[in-house]
């Protein structure tokens, strides 16, 4: 962990979040976790490919006023989370995620993922139905690929250059020129890691989600796709929209990008907790 996510893992201490580890059936799993002020059901923040808890700074100071609980995950190999000990495939990070789970969520919760993290959220839904009330997802990753199509779709993270970086925040996220250049410098830090290089040589297209999969998801779902990403193909959401089950809403945000919580930093949030509260009643 850099000085920068340090930093930013402390503030969200001095404001109340606490820090701690949950044995993920024998591997360490950093949660960061803050009482709410309000009375919607707590919610569980899942990160994307090389981002982490702390990353979710914003998101949580926004929630805390309209939920009873926040809980933010660092995945295996992220974070302060490290990889299981037999290394980043991708069956070792569901079994850790999952022993977590079951030890941090007394009650059930609204799972919010982004990514990466949105596909741990539907299996999770999927592995333990009692523990999720629903989905909010943001560009979730697992929609069904060509063994060619993935291999591009994994050549986007390459990131040999500043050049490369640049065009992969440009397809990310609508990063003002402020921030653009230091963003891709993070990006290539986060993505040169050694847990997440090992996790992208060692996931394949049998990781990813299959139809009926999402048809037997019981709880409500709620897809936001940014309209201007460019990091996953539009047509995956309409994978997402075809296969979820009747009732589950699927938008597009025409203004946002893959992680549309960075785009719209205030009204986020606030969108997290409507769906939160709409989920208990």
């Amino acid at each position: 962990m850099d000085i920068v996510d340090s930093a930013a893992v402390a503030l969200l201490r001095a404001r109340g979040a606490r820090s701690a580890f949950l044995d993920g059936d024998g591997s360490p799993v950093h949660v960061l976790r803050a009482a709410g002020r309000g009375h919607a059901p707590p919610v569980l923040l899942l990160h994307g490919l090389g981002s982490q808890a702390s990353d979710y700074i914003g998101v949580i100071a926004g929630l805390l006023p309209h939920v009873s609980e926040v809980l933010a995950l660092d995945l295996p190999g992220h974070g302060l989370s490290p990889a299981p000990p037999e290394g980043m495939c991708p069956s070792a990070m569901r079994r850790v995620t999952l022993a977590a789970a079951d030890q941090l969520l007394e009650r059930p919760v609204v799972v919010f993922g982004n990514s990466l993290g949105g596909l741990t959220a539907v299996r999770l839904a999927l592995l333990r139905p009692d523990r999720v009330l629903g989905l909010m997802l943001a560009s979730p990753a697992g929609a069904p690929m060509s063994d060619e199509e993935f291999s591009n779709l994994l050549a986007g993270f390459e990131y040999p250059d500043h050049d490369a970086a640049l065009r992969f925040v440009d397809r990310f996220t609508r990063a003002s020129p402020v921030v653009r250049h230091p963003f891709a410098w993070g990006v290539r830090q986060r993505m040169s890691r050694a847990a997440v290089r090992e996790l992208l040589g060692r996931i394949g297209t049998g990781d990813l989600l299959a139809a009926a999969e999402l048809a037997s998801i019981r709880v409500p779902v709620h897809v936001v796709w940014g309209g201007l990403d460019r990091v996953l193909p539009a047509a995956h959401a309409d994978f997402f929209r075809d296969s979820l089950p009747p009732g589950a809403v699927v938008e597009i945000d025409e203004r946002a990008g893959h992680a549309p919580y960075l785009d719209d930093p205030l009204g986020f949030p606030r969108a997290i907790a409507r769906f939160a509260a709409r989920c208990a009643a």
